[in-house]
């Protein structure tokens, strides 16, 4: 029996993918096997959460401690709340990716349960995943919530990386860098979710739980790199820093979080894995490309290429690239994320091929999560007639993409995929699938 087309393939292989690490199954099995909770008495544990992923990790918590849970807050972006949790468990939403006040309220909900649990409290499970920095803030002293926002919200437009971000975060706020961790009053398991290239658990969620390498100095020094300008009153904290007059992060082998073990449930690395797996089951044979994390428009003609290669050849074959790729936006974008630009970039350099999905080829750029950028679209499946469908309804890729507003061109064409919140938070996923 023939595979289906290659948008089909690529589509049920990306859903296949997501349900082989499906956070709630993680979280519940990683709580098994945890010597620690599985004897932990009724009403002894505290769950905390913050990300895209928490409901969902949150979930399995539950399924495996049961009893054992007292209560607990989680917060998550808006519409990602999911399942209901355990009698107890408040489940809040914010704002992503730029904090708001429920932001600013989330994370003062988490340093004040961290640091006073409650009697007979004997343990925080946490549950954390992507999208935790701006889920849950807590900004230093003498900074204000807007102040920080328009400072992190700068340096991302300049395609900031996202370890350089996070040192900025980090060194703005009491409650990232492992200071969450610090502030606990109990014993604390962690179980993380990773959407960062590498899986560093100081980054993942800008790291409360971990020790953080970064220094205020190398804060400092990001901001001058992006050549940004940032609110006055953040770049004090990070020069106070700098000059020794503020309280570092905690460092490892800091002592102060001796009481806090880190467990990485997944990663993007899985996700790529899982979706190759998924493309070899149905007879495509699947090159993988780990941790990319170059800009958006280089992987674009990568993509590009290897379509036009794979689609000269004559047995099924496919490519994935998993990872996060920057994105430099100008100061009024239009609507999309690095997925769909990806996926327009891709689908203006194929213009005119001939093979496309409803046969032979199809690329795939989507983020895991089903939300990508400030958008409620995961991303773009396109072809070599997504340009010439788009320009059918009136619309130039080209200008498109100037202003930065893949999402309705990608829509215009029908190629804009639109999933709804997956429940989980593995970064991004990039596929090129070609067909004899």
């Amino acid at each position: 029996m023939p595979p289906p087309p290659a948008r089909e393939l690529l589509l049920g292989a990306y859903r296949a993918a997501l349900a082989a690490l499906e956070p709630r199954g993680l979280a519940a099995r990683a709580v098994a096997a945890s010597a620690t909770l599985a004897r932990a008495p009724a009403g002894s544990v505290l769950l905390l959460g913050a990300g895209k992923a928490a409901a969902t990790l949150a979930a399995g918590a539950c399924d495996a401690l049961g009893s054992a849970i007292a209560g607990g807050f989680v917060v998550v972006k808006d519409v990602h709340a999911g399942a209901t949790l355990a009698p107890g468990v408040v489940v809040a939403e914010a704002s992503h990716p730029v904090p708001d006040a429920r932001s600013l309220a989330a994370g003062r909900e988490l340093l004040a349960r961290a640091a006073a649990p409650g009697a007979g409290i004997e343990r925080i499970v946490a549950v954390w995943s992507g999208g935790a920095s701006a889920l849950a803030v807590a900004p230093a002293s003498g900074l204000g919530l807007a102040d920080k926002a328009t400072a992190l919200a700068a340096l991302a437009a300049a395609g900031t990386p996202i370890g350089d971000l996070n040192a900025v975060r980090k060194h703005l706020s009491v409650l990232k860098g492992g200071r969450l961790g610090v502030a606990a009053a109990v014993p604390v398991e962690a179980l993380v979710l990773s959407d960062v290239v590498g899986d560093d658990l100081a980054t993942i969620g800008s790291g409360p739980w971990s020790p953080d390498p970064s220094s205020f100095a190398a804060a400092l020094a990001v901001v001058g790199r992006a050549g940004v300008a940032v609110p006055a009153a953040a770049r004090r904290v990070l020069e106070r820093g700098a000059r020794g007059e503020l309280d570092e992060t905690p460092k490892p082998g800091d002592g102060r979080l001796a009481h806090v073990a880190v467990e990485l449930l997944a990663g993007p690395d899985d996700a790529g894995r899982a979706l190759a797996r998924a493309l070899e089951a149905s007879g495509v044979a699947t090159e993988v490309e780990l941790r990319v994390g170059a800009d958006v428009a280089e992987l674009a003609s990568r993509l590009a290429r290897a379509a036009r290669e794979l689609a000269a050849g004559r047995t099924a074959r496919a490519l994935v690239v998993s990872g996060e790729p920057t994105l430099r936006l100008p100061a009024r974008p239009g609507r999309g994320g690095r997925a769909q630009h990806a996926a327009l970039l891709v689908a203006r350099e194929l213009a005119g091929l001939a093979t496309d999905g409803s046969c032979g080829l199809a690329v795939l750029c989507v983020g895991t999560d089903g939300t990508d950028g400030p958008t409620p679209d995961a991303g773009g499946l396109v072809d070599g007639a997504t340009a010439s469908r788009a320009r059918a309804r009136g619309v130039d890729v080209g200008r498109a993409l100037e202003a930065f507003d893949a999402g309705p061109a990608l829509a215009a064409a029908g190629d804009l995929v639109t999933t709804g919140p997956t429940g989980t938070n593995l970064a991004d996923l990039y596929a090129v699938v070609a067909l004899p």
